[in-house]
């Protein structure tokens, strides 16, 4: 018997019959779906049930409509009855019933679009002798925008809102007219929706307040003889009538009535502004037509579910046969695997993930939205499309399920995921390194053995405090060792060259060699930073000694250059001659003064008298002096400041950094720009930002500016010596602040920082030199 078992299951036409088999069922089931969607679809598409929805569990164990649908087929009409009723039947009830709050958002956005939205402020060309609106309708306008919660009006200013409105009473009649309007056409759409039921509802509603009534029954008609004929004649299969507090359902089936009547959700489901009484009835032929299609609906079902049933139960036998079979062939047991079977179990699963999203779109496209395709696809193409579409996701879930039936049956299932080959090779990986690291430095044996060690005597059983005691004690003496080196290292980042690092006795010798090691790094910056002060010092001496020697002479040139221009000199080329030497003269003399008060500032060769200074007012002076230049280029300076503001700083070397300041915005600045100037106090600290827009590209960082001779103008077509910035930082040092630069594109901050000032116990001048 095992052996014919094994010869039907590995027999080729025995596989290709079940591929075909399973392949076939899926079709029909797929096919037997579209064809209940669409014939469900079809007994959905009416009039009595376009607005509600049936569950499918529902279908299913009822052969009849629910109370629950059939409730549902009544709510609807009534909420919309209502909803005619609270705006009125007629243009004059919809006038009499807006309100200012109704017209609030057309008045806002009427308002946005004035000019005195713009302003903020009101107009104060309104004309006193036009027409206003009536004070009351403002205050009732006034009072919506006040109370109005659901829109953000904090941009409106009221006054200015209350005084265009009083002046505009043109806009507030534009505004009602287009809102009636709108409810008017609104109406008129309910009407006629409602005149399309006629067919199969008749409805009574009279308002308590308006005193409207809408009826599709004949006019005249009074509320007592609609309730005589919609709730309690033969005519019509069911009816609810609501009022202001409650609602109740009638129906010619006693059983019918009873269920609807025990259903507790009438008040949930129906608005709770219901003014006025509302009555609507479902004739008896509508809901015959409900019936049988609710009667369609659970047959298509119930014959889906048993071919459903049917379909998975041949299936399954199937899947058995071809499991058996896979990979095996007639008489011989060696387990065969194909092409397909070569390729990682993690592409075979995506590429069954992409299968299955592409089947998934295809079905919601067929089915999801059935009744939009059906407009321009006819049933057959439709069916075809998702019978194709099953098939063929069918067909991917059998190859790939088979394939992993053959890997298992040739015990090479693991090997088939990328995931486990990349976990056996880098496990082997691993041992590998460790034993690398093992044989490294006695450092790294004691690290591994104590890391493999510990879990060890954990799990036997030996005392857990007394490992804990160990581990503490012997860890403890190896972080004061570390931390010993790490302070060590801090104090040589922090610029302390005179560190010297000592660890304990019995500290590891790798950390001991480290500290050696830091100890003469030390020992090395110490060497390297004597040498640099003491190359600054001489350099410093140098550029002071070439500066002053340059003085003399250069004196001398500017004299006689100023003898030359009182000669009476009648050529003009000689004339041109000399105001270019006289220009040049000033330059050479202002840069040798210039490098000489670099060299003074940062040698720390200058007398400081801190005291204290008015920031403000001397950075207002400095511009007053420098007016005629800023002037010339055509620049706005705006300055906002809280005058006084007292820093602790020499008058005098301030006075130079903010005329370095200023003279590097007039020469770098963009022709005719603003430049802003703000002043800051906080506690301990006054902060000046000079900010200006660059009138070259500032492709060079913030630290190299600041460097000596460095000019943001490469190409050097402006005057200056890039000393400014330099000079200035140093000046600001002195005075216990700083200067420091911000580039960002071609917007270029300046940001100083002095020391406020702070009334002292006794007043004493504060001189370094």
């Amino acid at each position: 018997m095992a052996t014919k078992w094994k010869n039907f299951t590995r027999n080729s036409w025995v596989k290709a019959v079940c591929w075909l088999l399973i392949l076939v069922m899926t079709a029909v089931s797929a096919g037997l779906t579209v064809y209940t969607a669409e014939n469900a679809q079809k007994n959905n598409l009416n009039e009595l049930s376009s607005y509600s929805t049936y569950s499918l569990s529902d279908v299913l164990t009822h052969e009849q409509p629910t109370a629950e649908y059939l409730a549902q087929q009544l709510y609807f009409p009534i909420s919309n009855l209502y909803a005619v009723g609270e705006t009125g039947t007629t243009e004059e009830s919809i006038e009499k019933n807006v309100t200012p709050a109704d017209l609030l958002g057309e008045l806002t956005s009427e308002y946005y679009q004035s000019d005195t939205w713009e302003s903020g402020e009101p107009e104060q060309s309104y004309d006193d002798s036009a027409p206003t609106l009536d004070a009351e309708t403002v205050s009732a306008v006034m009072a919506a925008l006040a109370s109005d919660t659901t829109s953000d009006y904090d941009d409106i200013s009221e006054s200015a809102f209350q005084a265009w409105l009083t002046h505009h009473p043109e806009v507030y009649a534009s505004c009602r007219a287009r809102y009636i309007s709108a409810q008017l056409q609104s109406l008129t759409d309910t009407q006629k929706w409602l005149e399309g039921l006629k067919n199969s509802f008749d409805y009574y509603l009279t308002n308590t307040i308006t005193g409207d009534c809408f009826t599709s029954l004949p006019d005249g008609t009074t509320q007592e003889s609609a309730e005589s004929q919609l709730l309690h004649t033969t005519q019509y299969a069911l009816a609810l009538k609501s009022t202001t507090t409650d609602a109740a359902f009638y129906s010619k089936h006693t059983d019918l009535a009873q269920e609807l009547e025990s259903l507790d959700t009438s008040d949930d489901m129906l608005d709770s502004s219901r003014n006025g009484t509302a009555i609507c009835a479902m004739t008896t032929d509508a809901y015959d037509n409900l019936c049988l299609s609710w009667s369609e609906i659970h047959r298509l079902f119930t014959n889906l579910i048993i071919i459903y049933a049917i379909s998975a139960a041949v299936i399954a036998l199937c899947l058995l046969v071809l499991c058996f079979g896979a990979g095996r062939k007639p008489d011989d047991d060696t387990c065969y695997l194909l092409g397909f079977d070569r390729i990682w179990t993690e592409a075979q699963i995506f590429f069954g993930m992409c299968a299955c999203i592409a089947f998934a779109g295809v079905i919601s496209l067929f089915l999801n939205y059935f009744s939009d395709i059906t407009v321009s696809l006819s049933f057959p193409a439709a069916c075809t499309g998702v019978c194709a579409a099953s098939v063929a996701f069918a067909a991917v879930c059998l190859v790939i399920f088979l394939s992993q039936v053959r890997r298992l049956k040739a015990r090479q299932w693991l090997n088939g995921w990328i995931i486990w080959r990349l976990f056996r090779k880098f496990c082997i990986a691993s041992l590998c390194w460790l034993n690398k690291q093992f044989r490294k430095s006695p450092l790294r044996r004691r690290f591994i053995i104590l890391s493999i060690l510990l879990p060890l005597l954990c799990a036997a059983w030996i005392p857990v405090p007394v490992v804990i005691v160990v581990l503490l004690i012997a860890s403890m003496r190896l972080a004061d060792s570390i931390e010993a080196v790490n302070r060590g290292a801090h104090d040589i980042r922090a610029g302390k060259t005179d560190t010297q690092i000592t660890v304990r006795e019995h500290a590891p010798k790798e950390l001991a060699a480290l500290a050696a090691d830091l100890n003469s790094i030390s020992e090395g910056l110490q060497e390297a930073v004597d040498t640099a002060v003491k190359s600054e010092r001489l350099k410093s001496e140098l550029i002071s000694n070439v500066s002053h020697d340059i003085k003399t002479p250069l004196t001398s040139i500017v004299t006689y250059v100023d003898l030359l221009k009182k000669c009476d000199i009648a050529d003009e080329t000689a004339q041109e001659y000399i105001r270019i030497l006289e220009q040049k003269a000033q330059r050479l003399r202002t840069l040798t003064l210039d490098l000489f008060d670099a060299s003074k500032a940062t040698s720390g060769a200058m007398t400081v008298e801190l005291a204290k200074t008015d920031l403000d007012a001397l950075l207002r002076q400095a511009l007053g002096e420098r007016s005629e230049h800023i002037q010339r280029a055509g620049l706005d300076v705006r300055i906002t400041s809280h005058p006084p503001v007292y820093v602790n700083a020499d008058g005098r070397l301030l006075w130079r950094v903010l005329d370095n300041l200023i003279s590097n915005c007039v020469r770098y600045a963009v022709p005719h720009s603003r430049v802003y100037a703000d002043i800051a106090q906080g506690t301990s600290l006054c902060t000046l930002t000079i900010k200006n827009i660059s009138a070259t590209e500032l492709n060079i960082s913030a630290d190299e500016l600041m460097q000596r001779f460095t000019r943001g103008d490469r190409s050097r077509h402006t005057e200056g010596s890039g000393l400014g910035l330099s000079i200035a930082q140093s000046l600001a040092e002195l005075m216990h602040g700083t200067c420091r630069v911000e580039i960002d594109g071609d917007l270029f901050k300046a940001i100083v920082e002095i020391p406020r000032w702070t009334q002292p116990e006794t007043h004493e001048t504060n001189q370094t030199t």
